[in-house]
């Protein structure tokens, strides 16, 4: 555990983000730093590496499904972000109540750390997989602390928000464990080897770029008066696996077996963030691709 007294001198901010560690959250807790927040990550590092976070950044190992962990927290925070939790949606199927403890119970516990220590901002990480929340353990798992939030905002008056991500990208992706279709990719491509497509490839996304998920949540600090509780932070436009080849030069490519997966993914309908944020993605994926690749 690495714990040092967080001060509040100014009128910036006094922030937790649970899943700090990890490849949002790193980007997340990087821009807030600089806008001169105080910050103090809360991770029990299990997709992410403790060494390479930053000698700069508090942090405390801890677990959200263990109270025990929640309580050595320090109680004054401004806001909680909460990014913790479980993504894999094949992996749910397999462990379906392995993803309820971790992201139904890890988000009571947090939304509870809040009431009894009279925190109100809490800012959670949902996911467009809520769109559909009977399609796999993972969609209902994220989908159902969305209820919760709101339920502490009607309640104890905590001004709660769900900031559902679509498909994020961008640097420093997880390379191991759960990992989206460009990690794999990029990794693929560098290695001159055969980038597997899975089925035929017309399969669509809404991508949407780090940078931008982290303005929309950086946005997202400001007090909400309004009615609006859920946003989607997406792109608004449909991308195919073929596209992605296609922006990469066309590389050599292997056909894999199709999976039970949504072909055509609906994109993001941005307009409550654009209303209530005054947000709006600036990168554009095939940009963002030849930067990588030149």
């Amino acid at each position: 555990m690495k714990l040092e007294k967080i001060t509040n001198k100014n009128k910036n901010k006094k922030i937790l983000v649970t899943g700090g560690a990890g490849f949002i959250g790193t980007h997340l807790v990087n821009e807030l730093l600089k806008q001169k927040h105080e910050v103090l990550v809360f991770d029990n590092f299990s997709t992410s590496d403790i060494a390479k976070m930053s000698n700069k950044i508090n942090f405390v190992e801890g677990d959200i499904t263990k109270k025990y962990d929640i309580n050595q927290l320090p109680k004054d925070f401004d806001a909680i972000y909460h990014l913790a939790g479980l993504l894999d949606i094949k992996a749910s199927l397999d462990e379906p109540s392995f993803y309820t403890t971790t992201n139904v119970m890890g988000t009571s516990n947090m939304l509870e750390f809040c009431r009894t220590n009279n925190i109100k901002k809490f800012i959670y990480a949902a996911s467009c997989a809520s769109d559909k929340p009977l399609s796999s353990p993972y969609a209902l798992t994220k989908y159902l602390p969305e209820y919760y939030c709101n339920m502490y905002n009607n309640l104890y008056g905590i001004d709660t928000l769900n900031v559902r991500f679509y498909n994020v990208y961008g640097e420093n992706m997880n390379t191991t464990g759960y990992r989206p279709v460009l990690s794999i990719f990029l990794e693929k491509y560098s290695l001159n080897e055969l980038l597997p497509i899975v089925g035929d490839g017309e399969q669509t996304r809404d991508f949407i770029y780090v940078g931008d998920i982290v303005s929309g949540l950086v946005k997202a600090l400001k007090p909400n008066d309004t009615n609006i509780r859920t946003i989607n932070l997406g792109n608004n436009s449909s991308i195919s696996i073929n596209d992605i080849v296609s922006m990469l030069g066309s590389p050599s490519t292997v056909n894999v077996p199709k999976r039970d997966e949504t072909k055509y993914a609906i994109p993001a309908n941005i307009s409550l963030a654009k209303k209530l944020l005054e947000w709006e993605p600036k990168m554009k994926l095939e940009t963002w691709i030849k930067e990588q690749i030149k």
